[in-house]
């Protein structure tokens, strides 16, 4: 399966990211020891938006972490192959 890497956050020394991808299921996120799906939605804004609002509390910092994560340019439709062979 094919993914295209829609937006990334990551902290002042890059240790600590969030990536937000789009395939033909929906939307999914991946950190560091977590990720998940945002299934469906209409838009890569609102995918967005969804998941700006959790790394603005902080949720894949560690709890040490006094800098927030800023968001950084992924190369624009930047394609990740997922495929086994």
């Amino acid at each position: 399966m094919n993914r295209v890497l829609i937006a990334r956050w990551e902290s002042k020394t890059g240790k600590h990211f969030v990536e937000l991808y789009r395939d033909m299921r929906g939307y999914s996120y991946h950190a560091p020891g977590a990720g998940g799906s945002l299934g469906v939605l209409p838009s890569d804004e609102i995918a967005i938006e969804k998941i700006k609002k959790i790394v603005d509390v902080g949720y894949f910092l560690p709890d040490a972490a006094k800098t927030p994560m800023h968001r950084t340019n992924p190369p624009s439709g930047d394609l990740i192959s997922d495929s086994v062979t």
